[in-house]
């Protein structure tokens, strides 16, 4: 999520369990998406580690041309400038993300939108920021909906059907990226650890014995600082939260996570995180949930039988976390049970 600011700290464990066999291990640092990425890549040697990272960081650029609203050479940035009414031919790949954007956001009722164009301009998300007037709010909100642009399954076509309308992919863009690397490491590669913005996806080769890997959760408003480890096998994990991104405008601030019912910034209340097999689904759920609330989201990721969620309250600086019962698979330590803050796993 290119508006994630609750990121997972920087920082991964040994693996716990079982010892993998011998490999050498590289990291890389590179700049993607306007984030950075931490690459960690173990391999049965250095040159192919290092191809290997190679590969990966070129999959992740090769979708940013794909996708990118701040490119223009994008494909999805000639989808945004398309005339209205006009069906537009456009890639398998391309085809492909934007249908499952748009069953993401029926699955979430609209809490998740890949159609935020509108809003993000009516606030000024990517300048200095602004208060919209109510007006302005209601039509964006009016066409940042599902109908904003027309998917054809039959002739594998795109419509824009209103002007001002425009898909961004600030929620799901990293998942999108981090989804197609696992086929590019190749067969040498025993482990792959990715830090995309926040978001983290681990590889393991199949079979592995192990336990999985150790991942550090941020607090929601002090990201320098853990309150939670989980393992991860072959999952990504996403955070989205109040976090350190906001607009200031006349000395209020605003959060950068804008509610597609409301049009208004989302309730600060704290942060999600959405453990997931898939990393799309892992980035545009943790927006969704942290749209719904901590209350609504919970009841709804609890009835999911592919994800697992976290939900930290911060008020007034005091936490107190939540989870599915799924997420108590991937749960390891709790700097908040450590300090005798309130933590209820949901049954």
């Amino acid at each position: 999520m290119f508006y994630l600011t609750l990121a997972l700290l920087n920082s991964f464990s040994p693996p716990i369990g079982q010892l993998e066999e011998p490999s050498i291990r590289i990291e890389r640092e590179a700049w993607i998406m306007g984030t950075s990425v931490g690459v960690v890549i173990e391999a049965g040697s250095r040159e192919l580690a290092i191809q290997a990272s190679e590969r990966a960081v070129l999959e992740m650029e090769r979708v940013e041309s794909l996708i990118s609203t701040w490119r223009t050479d994008s494909e999805l940035s000639g989808v945004n400038r398309a005339s209205v009414g006009v069906d537009l031919p456009i890639s398998d790949e391309l085809f492909l993300i934007l249908a499952k954007a748009e069953e993401l956001s029926r699955e979430t009722r609209g809490s998740f939108s890949p159609f935020m164009g509108p809003l993000i301009e009516a606030w000024d998300l990517r300048g200095r920021g602004r208060i919209p007037a109510g007006e302005e709010i209601e039509s964006a909100i009016q066409h940042s909906q599902k109908g904003a642009f027309k998917l054809h399954i039959e002739d594998q076509t795109v419509t824009r059907n209103f002007n001002i309308s425009w898909i961004e992919t600030g929620a799901f863009g990293k998942g999108v990226a981090l989804s197609g690397i696992a086929d590019v490491l190749g067969p040498s590669v025993s482990h792959a650890e990715i830090n995309f913005g926040g978001q983290v996806w681990i590889y393991h080769r199949l079979p592995y014995g192990g336990s999985g890997r150790v991942v550090q959760i941020a607090h929601p408003s002090n990201r320098s600082e853990s309150v939670l480890k989980v393992k991860l096998i072959n999952e990504s994990i996403a955070t989205s939260g109040i976090g350190e991104r906001f607009i200031e405008v006349e000395t209020e601030k605003y959060g950068h996570i804008i509610d597609p019912h409301t049009g208004m910034p989302a309730e600060a209340w704290g942060s999600v995180s959405v453990i997931s097999q898939d990393p799309f689904e892992a980035d545009a759920l943790a927006t969704a949930l942290f749209v719904m609330g901590p209350d609504e989201g919970l009841k709804w990721a609890e009835g999911q039988q592919d994800i697992a969620a976290l939900f930290v309250r911060d008020v007034h600086g005091e936490l107190s976390m939540e989870s599915t019962t799924f997420f108590q698979d991937s749960f390891i330590e709790s700097q908040l049970i450590k300090e005798g803050i309130p933590n209820d796993q949901s049954n």
